[in-house]
């Protein structure tokens, strides 16, 4: 199975639509089970960002542990109906929880769209430049004469801004190729030289299939770090029932902390849940990315002021965003397991 996650990247430029909510599309994931003797659960719906893969491991690790069921949750997943339905539905209250990207919270708050993010899935960004190992693409400075391939993505060209000028770079050097959502070819086929991509799963699978790849990650090079995936909810959700939301997260937490613990068997329990998805691939991403869940966090799901503040500053000064937001209102730490401490 070959799935980019780069059509859903490409929709957060569809974000001012966000006021055309598509109503809750229906159930596809069987809930943890629950035992007979316990309460009724409280039922919650989880949109996800895209396809299951190794971002959501520890989501489909609590499942199978029950862990979900020992918290009196019956959850819900469902893979997202179009690319920006986990925001809208999650915007709109139709949906508890959804998963999606630091960026996209920040759009939709500047849109005036009551977004907040809950929990921190992954703590930095994982996005870096790829250039084929043969090309000695290796610094931001190298790419001066070469040609950047180019989803035309808004964030795409002041993001690379960004990093040249952080090497002492000349970005009107670089040609700018717009091939789309064609960039994984552009790159084989060499009609570009550098795509910007997710190393922990379009990297592996481009280097499972024989191309050795050189990585230039965005966060050594003066891009604000910004949290790559994160559980988000509204604000009425969290008001109305955040006991629900703190029982979901712990459960989860379990899933994510055993996860960087046990890579091998967060990989089974993945191609289990989603036994389309190749192997090889899962398990490779899974040993970097269970790497990546909590990192130099204190514990799982903790997000700071700081990194918020500086890339929703950093989106307001490239008019990424409508206007400037209140970074402390995008997110809680208030609902994971421990609170604020």
């Amino acid at each position: 199975m070959k799935v980019s996650r780069r059509g859903f990247l490409a929709s957060l430029a569809a974000l001012p639509l966000l006021a055309a909510c598509a109503p809750a599309p229906p159930p596809t994931a069987t809930a943890a089970a629950r035992p007979t003797s316990a309460p009724s659960p409280t039922k919650l719906n989880l949109i996800l960002d895209w396809f299951p893969n190794t971002n959501h491991s520890g989501i489909y690790l609590a499942q199978s542990k029950g862990w979900y069921a020992q918290q009196g949750v019956d959850l819900n997943v469902q893979a997202p109906s179009d690319p920006s339905a986990s925001l809208k539905l999650v915007s709109a209250g139709q949906a508890e929880l959804g998963i999606g990207y630091q960026s996209g919270v920040e759009i939709a708050r500047a849109q005036d769209v009551p977004v907040v993010s809950v929990a921190a899935i992954l703590q930095h960004n994982t996005a870096a430049y790829a250039a084929k190992a043969s090309k000695n693409i290796t610094r931001p400075k190298d790419f001066e004469g070469k040609k950047f391939g180019t989803s035309g993505l808004a964030q795409i060209e002041p993001t690379l801004r960004t990093v040249m000028k952080c090497d002492n770079a000349d970005f009107s050097k670089v040609e700018m190729v717009n091939v789309g959502q064609k960039l994984d070819p552009a790159l084989l086929a060499d009609q570009v030289d550098i795509i910007s991509m997710l190393p922990a799963w379009e990297g592996v699978e481009l280097e499972l299939g024989g191309t050795q790849l050189s990585y230039i990650p965005q966060s050594k090079w003066c891009v604000p770090d910004v949290y790559t995936l994160l559980f988000m909810s509204s604000e009425q959700t969290v008001k109305e029932k955040p006991d629900a939301l703190r029982r979901f997260l712990a459960a989860t937490a379990q899933g994510y902390e055993h996860a960087v613990k046990n890579p091998g068997e967060a990989a089974d329990v993945l191609l289990k849940a989603a036994p389309e998805l190749q192997a090889p691939l899962v398990k490779k991403s899974q040993e970097i990315l269970s790497t990546q869940y909590v990192a130099d966090a204190p514990r799982w799901g903790v997000q700071t002021l700081d990194q918020w503040k500086k890339h929703a500053d950093w989106m307001a000064e490239n008019k990424l965003i409508a206007k400037p937001i209140d970074a402390s209102k995008a997110f809680t730490n208030d609902l994971l397991p421990g609170g604020n401490k």
